[in-house]
């Protein structure tokens, strides 16, 4: 990626952000502000065992079944750009969170899928 499409991606992402409500965002607006000193935090809705095999690197692992007894983890005023395998579960916790007062959360457009077809950096482990 060069330098102009990190900075676009960039500004789609603070687009995105600055919306207020669930906005789709690339994996290369993602990539673009991983190495900011305040990125957007992730989450990943998908299982441990999932997770485990490989999560965008900085995700906090929360899986969907928990999403909604554990939404004190999170801080409804941080950004939150939320991600799966493919996008049906994030698609599903973003509407838990906007429900329960999360007013800056994204949505990863093609979640893990479109992270690895990009070859973005992946973290293993929990």
């Amino acid at each position: 990626m060069t330098r102009l499409q990190a900075l676009l991606a960039g500004l789609t992402l603070l687009s995105a952000m600055a919306a207020g409500a669930a906005e789709p965002v690339t994996v290369q607006g993602i990539a673009a502000q991983l190495g900011s000193p305040t990125p957007v935090r992730l989450l990943d809705v998908r299982t441990r065992q999932e997770f485990a095999g490989g999560h965008i690197p900085g995700a906090v692992n929360i899986p969907i079944g928990e999403l909604a007894g554990r939404l004190s983890e999170l801080d409804p005023a941080r950004s939150l750009a939320v991600y799966c395998e493919v996008g049906g579960r994030a698609s599903r916790a973003v509407d838990l969170l906007e429900a329960n007062g999360f007013v800056a959360v994204l949505q990863v457009q093609g979640s893990m899928r479109a992270w690895r077809a990009a070859e973005l950096p992946v973290a293993t482990g929990n």
